[in-house]
């Protein structure tokens, strides 16, 4: 069932969300703060976000993405998300549904930032990072994609040791075919 809440904040708002299935999807913008509490937040139609937003969901937390919707993400954000350490998301910080159609692309673009301790995984979609979009250096960031772009200064850096994330393949970041 659909939650009640909704998935939607700007102009310099700050909002705390439960997990729950938004069935509306996020739409967050305008330097708007959005807490999200620890669980797993499933996100239907729509996750767009852009213009100075910070998301913050240190508790243990997991995105899933469902159906066709695409990342949007735009313009100076601020991602800190940490994936749970147990339960049957552990170690998982955003998923994208494995049988999402193939052409899907999600954008991270113009300094955003993604501090996330966990796997990115979208083993179906594109990934694209773009113009100073960056993993962030203090964390363990996983990516599992069908195919990541990497153009104009993007920068995703892996720093797993002593987190307790578990390695996917050897310490060394590489694209493997």
């Amino acid at each position: 069932a659909c939650t009640g809440q909704s998935g939607t904040a700007g102009n310099n708002a700050t909002i705390t969300l439960n997990p729950g299935n938004f069935c509306s999807g996020f739409d967050f913008s305008n330097n708007a703060t959005v807490n999200l509490q620890p669980g797993t937040y499933y996100i239907d139609s729509k996750f767009d976000v852009t213009n100075n937003v910070t998301i913050n969901a240190t508790g243990g937390g997991t995105l899933v993405i469902t159906g066709n919707c695409a990342l949007d993400w735009d313009s100076n954000l601020h991602i800190n998300l940490v994936a749970p350490t147990s339960g049957n998301y552990a170690g998982i910080a955003l998923f994208g549904n494995r049988s999402a159609s193939d052409n899907i692309e999600h954008v991270f673009n113009n300094n955003s930032y993604l501090d996330v301790q966990g796997v990115i995984y979208f083993p179906n979609q594109i990934l694209r990072f773009l113009n100073n979009g960056i993993t962030g250096t203090s964390q363990c960031t996983q990516i599992v994609a069908r195919i990541i772009r990497i153009y104009n200064n993007a920068h995703l850096d892996n720093n797993c040791a002593g987190t307790g994330v578990r390695p996917i393949g050897p310490s060394l970041s590489k694209l493997v075919e």
